[in-house]
């Protein structure tokens, strides 16, 4: 069990996944958007804040993978799976039932269409 230190106002209605690379924290949930929160230092103390937000999804987002600091791949009720990179600001979507191949691999993931 932990402690709750702090708390943070995000326009989700209800937080359902996280993903944690080095200091940021991606969150999704109920509703589209996947606020992603920074860890600030301070002179007094060391905290998080909300410093952006990535609105990819049509619907609710339900999965979250951090692949590395600036790549984030998510999965939402909306069947999409969506690989979002920034900065430079790079969406791939991939539509579902497309025939892909997923493929794990040094907890990189690979896409390929199989021919």
């Amino acid at each position: 069990m932990g402690v709750c230190t702090e708390t943070h106002q995000t326009k989700l209605q209800q937080v359902q996944c996280l993903a944690l690379v080095s200091e940021k924290i991606y969150c999704g949930g109920v509703g589209k958007e996947i606020p992603v929160l920074l860890k600030t230092n301070g002179d007094y103390s060391t905290g998080w804040k909300v410093a952006a937000a990535r609105n990819v999804h049509l619907h609710d987002v339900r999965a979250l993978a951090a692949i590395s600091d600036c790549e984030l791949i998510s999965g939402g009720v909306d069947s999409y799976l969506i690989a979002t990179n920034a900065p430079p600001v790079s969406i791939h979507v991939i539509p579902p039932f497309s025939g892909l191949v997923i493929k794990y691999y040094a907890k990189i993931l690979l896409f390929y269409q199989e021919n």
